[in-house]
């Protein structure tokens, strides 16, 4: 998935939306591989949540993601995502 926004939440993590709706569950912890636009890759754990916000004074439900274990600049403008299921033990 093409990430179209992202930032920082102190205490936190990353925040990223992108392009697509998945069926993952909200909270559900999740394998991240970032790929950013030279190619190189980078692995973490992500979770689901929704945001909210005000486009034109109407509130717009977003997916989004919290990648774990990364700073912003790990997640350059144009990376994309690739997420997968962590596997049950």
């Amino acid at each position: 998935m093409k990430i179209i926004e992202r930032f920082q939440i102190s205490g936190r993590g990353v925040v990223v939306v992108g392009d697509l709706q998945t069926d993952f569950r909200m909270g559900e912890k999740l394998n991240a591989i970032i790929v950013r636009p030279d190619g190189s890759k980078a692995s973490t754990v992500a979770e689901k949540e929704y945001a909210l916000r005000r486009i034109d004074d109407v509130a717009h439900e977003f997916e989004v993601f919290v990648l774990r274990h990364v700073d912003l600049s790990d997640v350059p403008e144009g990376s994309t995502l690739d997420l997968s299921f962590v596997p049950s033990r």
